[in-house]
């Protein structure tokens, strides 16, 4: 098994003890490799791996009742809610965000956390960022850690 398989099937088991914590669909009722593509396509961007893994087994879902931005698999230009693209459409017009930024939740506290594509590893995972007001730091390595992390606290 590589690294990614482990990363994943730790994952997998995290989400599944965390129900208390966890409201996401059940795994394998993801979204569809076309609409994901759909979605990189529309926003310029790739996704990185962890977070195409999580949009294809499990599509959507809140943690703690913040919802963690997927692909709603509706006409993009007339979705709203937390589509990724949705979100990150509105995000580069209002606030001017960078396209290399990809945010994936805003929480209850307002902290939001984004994925800077532009610094994706050799596999091609993208570290997460927190941001708050004017302060922004490193939140996770990738998109799974961003979910462990999550989960933990």
């Amino acid at each position: 098994m590589n690294d990614f398989a482990r990363q994943a099937a730790a994952i997998r088991h995290l989400i599944a003890t965390r129900a208390d914590a966890v409201d996401f669909a059940e795994f394998g009722d993801g979204t569809s490799e076309e609409w994901i593509q759909r979605a990189e396509a529309r926003l310029g961007v790739a996704f990185p791996p962890s977070y195409c893994w999580w949009l294809r087994q499990y599509g959507s879902g809140t943690i703690y009742g913040d919802e963690v931005y997927s692909v709603y698999g509706l006409d993009f230009d007339t979705v709203s809610g937390g589509d990724v693209v949705h979100i990150n459409e509105l995000d580069r017009a209002r606030e001017g965000l960078p396209p290399e930024h990809l945010m994936i939740m805003n929480d209850y506290l307002g902290q939001e956390y984004f994925l800077d594509l532009s610094r994706a590893n050799a596999a091609s995972e993208a570290p997460v960022y927190v941001s708050f007001g004017e302060e922004t730091q490193l939140y996770a390595a990738s998109f799974f850690d961003f979910l462990a992390k999550q989960l933990s606290e």
